[in-house]
């Protein structure tokens, strides 16, 4: 007879033997993976399972931990886990990994097991057919259970006819918007494979630039959701400031409160009334921004990614990534290259900010291109990006509390388009508009200098 777990009652075990059947006893693969990543605490390997791997009760209990570390931020202790579910804590003496490939292996046996027959079934009658199916078979069964495929250029025709519609519908906009007219007239929002980079000087406003952008994407995301859309939180991670003064610029810019008065405690009854009747509002409603105040690697990102299912990451300071790492060309090239990565084999956004070099961004540069230069690493930054904005702002826009923001690698818009982003932090005056001259209906773009006024 097995070993119970060493925190149950006796009671406890002789209800739960009345209460399973002796074949029910054991802990399948699935459970002992599941009680092997609570036990180590392994988000890391909770974000590689698959839920499609994973049978009857197994479902549950992965529902159960994920849905407990969403509330929490943590993990559910193993002995409560353990007394949950009846699950006996003796029989797992290895690490999470471990328990995975013997868990994926089960799931590859059981798909190869029932879908060659299905391909072998009619062979003769069309082996090319079962040809094809066998090879996208093997490529889903080789990518983790996420199906890939080659296609022809000819196939799809119908979709294509169908996405250009919808392209029409949303002026271009194919996955989400972001919120500023300025931004999706030109960039036609965010795409859900874009890496976008965002290079400043320090103390040039980065953080509340992109913060800026999160609450712009948040109402987005909350009425895609009113409407009826299943999508992801929108994950907010920020290796340059702690948590309070985070959520400080999040609360200052959401219910326009004058920044250093907050900061200061005098803000007037007015004001703190218009703070306290906005933060019970957003108790009440919740947000899609979920704020991460620690992700040092790029592993810690991908964890959190398969965790969350997230709709757009923000990464504040993505050069501070990876500080096991060696300052320099090799650790920048390997936190763009895997945020890249990142964002095309998951199909979600990353925006990020960095820092500019010095002397640099207090003027526009002279056609858009050359500003890429003025990035620190710039040929790893600018290169594995698919936009890059680069920040500049000269004295006549510093007393205006204004920065703009040039377009100085773009995909799908031209180099050079440049925006002007307001950030009055006594008046909370926040925008982003556009800087430019439109010629002709093509969208023909020159730059401008902003014009300053009051």
């Amino acid at each position: 007879m097995k070993r119970w777990c060493r925190w149950w009652s006796v009671d406890r075990i002789i209800e739960r033997l009345f209460k399973r059947d002796l074949k029910d006893c054991y802990m399948t693969d699935g459970e002992k993976l599941l009680l092997a990543i609570v036990n180590r605490r392994d988000l890391k390997t909770l974000s590689k399972v698959r839920r499609h791997w994973l049978d009857g009760s197994e479902v549950v209990q992965h529902r159960f931990i994920v849905d407990y570390y969403k509330d929490s931020g943590e993990f559910v202790g193993a002995k409560a886990y353990c007394e949950k579910f009846g699950l006996d804590a003796s029989e797992v003496d290895a690490r999470p990994t471990y328990y995975l490939r013997i868990v994926r292996e089960r799931y590859l046996f059981t798909r190869i097991s029932e879908e060659i027959p299905k391909i072998v079934k009619g062979l003769k009658g069309d082996p090319n057919k079962k040809l094809s199916d066998l090879r996208a078979l093997v490529s889903s069964l080789s990518n983790d259970g996420m199906e890939t495929k080659d296609v022809l250029y000819s196939d799809d025709t119908d979709k294509r006819r169908t996405d250009y519609e919808e392209r029409v519908a949303t002026k271009g906009v194919t996955y989400l918007s972001m919120g500023a007219e300025a931004l999706d007239s030109t960039l036609y929002g965010y795409r859900n494979t874009d890496l976008i980079t965002i290079g400043g000087r320090a103390g040039q406003g980065k953080t509340f630039l992109i913060v800026y952008l999160a609450i712009l994407l948040n109402k987005v995301v909350m009425k895609l959701r009113e409407e009826g859309t299943s999508i992801g939180d929108i994950l907010f991670i920020s290796n340059e400031i702690g948590e309070d003064e985070l959520r400080e610029r999040f609360d200052a810019i959401m219910f326009r409160l004058p920044y250093g008065r907050f900061l200061k405690g005098e803000l007037t009854e007015r004001e703190k009334s218009r703070y306290y009747h906005g933060l019970d509002a957003l108790k009440e409603s919740s947000s899609a921004i979920r704020i991460v105040y620690s992700c040092a690697t790029i592993d810690e990102l991908t964890a959190l990614v398969g965790l969350y299912n997230p709709a757009l990451i923000f990464v504040d300071g993505s050069y501070l990534l990876e500080p096991s790492i060696q300052e320099g060309w090799e650790k920048i090239t390997y936190i763009t290259r895997n945020l890249k990565r990142l964002a095309k084999e998951t199909k979600t956004p990353i925006v990020n900010t960095t820092q500019m070099r010095r002397g640099s961004g207090t003027k526009a540069s002279k056609d858009g291109l050359s500003g890429q230069d003025d990035f620190a690493y710039a040929s790893s930054f600018v290169q594995d990006s698919d936009i890059a904005l680069r920040m500049f702002q000269d004295a006549d826009m510093k007393f205006y509390d204004q920065v703009g923001l040039e377009l100085v690698k773009g995909r799908r818009a031209a180099a050079g388009t440049t925006y002007i982003f307001q950030s009055n932090l006594e008046k909370m005056d926040f925008s982003i508009k556009l800087s430019a001259s439109y010629e002709d209906d093509t969208a023909t773009v020159t730059t401008v200098r902003p014009e300053i006024g009051i």
